[in-house]
């Protein structure tokens, strides 16, 4: 994917994963671009994290919250 908005790569994660993926409305609009493995949303979560200003929290292994810094 090239520039697309962080809510675009999280709904596209949405039928690969059980339970919850809370985006935060302040961070939803970040531009990103590069290949995430969608069947391994886990590592999608941890690059994502690495490579944007967000914090990623799992709550636990169904609810998972991604917010600003």
């Amino acid at each position: 994917m090239r520039d697309r908005p962080l809510s675009e790569v999280i709904d596209s994660l949405r039928p690969y994963r059980r339970g919850i993926l809370h985006l935060s409305p302040e961070v939803a609009s970040l531009r990103l671009s590069g290949l995430y493995p969608l069947d391994d949303s886990d590592r999608t979560l941890q690059l994502l994290e690495r490579s944007l200003p967000i914090r990623v929290t799992w709550h636990n292994p169904y609810w998972v919250s991604i917010n600003t810094l």
